[in-house]
Formats: structure tokens, sequence, C-alpha cells
């Protein structure tokens, strides 16, 4: 799952003075309504704009937006060095690479104490 921006009539939905807001948390603009989480299938049937400048110059009816274009990327895949200079297998195999090498100590780290 990734967070996008909700946009409707190819306008975002949150206001400008809301971007504006340094005091608005991430959890503050889920509750509202302005981020939404969108998994895999979800985004099957979502038009999703790359950047605000899509929303502008496009006749087709975006869905959401993405909250920063490196965001397409998962974490594994963002840390390679210059992706686009790549193969694309070599970032495959490379991201999953990154994948084995994190590792979690522990899955019951709240009830742990």
């Amino acid at each position: 799952m990734r967070p996008l921006f909700n946009v409707e009539n190819n306008i975002l939905k949150i206001p400008p003075i809301d971007i504006a807001n340094p005091g608005l948390s991430f959890d503050d603009l889920k509750e509202r309504g302005y981020i939404e989480y969108l998994d895999v299938e979800e985004e099957e049937s979502a038009l999703i704009a790359m950047d605000i400048t899509y929303l502008k110059s496009s006749h087709l009816q975006y869905t959401h937006c993405e909250i920063h274009p490196s965001m397409l990327f998962g974490v594994c895949a963002s840390v390679i060095p210059f992706p686009n200079h790549n193969q694309a297998t070599k970032n495959t195999l490379q991201s999953a690479m990154s994948k084995q090498a994190m590792g979690i100590n522990a899955l019951n780290t709240q009830i742990r104490m």
C-alpha cells in the first residue's frame, strides 16, 4: 500500500491553506481525507497523476496524484544509485537483494517488556 493525494475534478482535495500549514501532521492529512492509501488491487481502477502539472495540462479525469514522483518506487528500489542508467533486470535484482539484507530482529516489539 502506498499513500496518494486525493483528486476531485482534476483538483487536489487539499486546500492551499492546509499545504502551507506546518502544524498539520501526516496523520491529520489522512484523517481529513486529503491522503489515501491504495493497494495494488485499487490501483488497477485508479488513474494516478505523476505530478500536479499533469492535473492541469490533461483532459483525463485523474482520481489520485503522487505525493512525490520518487514514491512510485518502494524503499528498496529507491536506494539504488542511478536506476535510470541500469537495465531493468539489474534494478530488480538489486531491489530483491536489498529486501533480503533488511532484517527484523523481533516481531513482538510492542509486548516484549
